[in-house]
């Protein structure tokens, strides 16, 4: 099970706009090219790693008690605190091509570390 507190699970949609799925997903796994994304009941599915963001390690923004937190135009009036992930590290590209033209494309690489 992903742990909200800690990591959100982004997917995009077909308009365009990420959604979170961090509720319905129960594991995943990020490999060069593809994240097999695995949600409950047990179905997975791989992505591009272009249709799916994980964010990791939020700050955490206590509330007072005069705050409000608007979501989508509703007052969440039992928010405590807010958590802001950060962006997700970018993945770095590096283009090949084969022989006589063969085949052109990207690679990606991630920061080790």
């Amino acid at each position: 099970m992903i742990d909200p507190r800690r990591e959100a699970v982004l997917i995009l949609k077909r308009d365009g706009q990420f959604e979170d799925k961090t509720s319905e997903v129960t594991a995943y796994r990020t490999g060069e090219d593809r994240t097999t994304v695995t949600f409950r009941g047990g179905r997975s599915y791989p992505y591009g790693t272009d249709k799916v963001r994980i964010l990791r390690d939020p700050s955490v923004t206590a509330l007072d008690a005069d705050a409000r937190v608007e979501v989508d135009g509703v007052v969440w009036s039992s928010a405590r605190e807010i958590l802001t992930f950060r962006p997700p590290e970018p993945r770095r590209g590096a283009g090949f091509a084969t022989r006589c033209g063969e085949r052109t494309g990207s690679a990606a690489t991630r920061p080790s570390g």
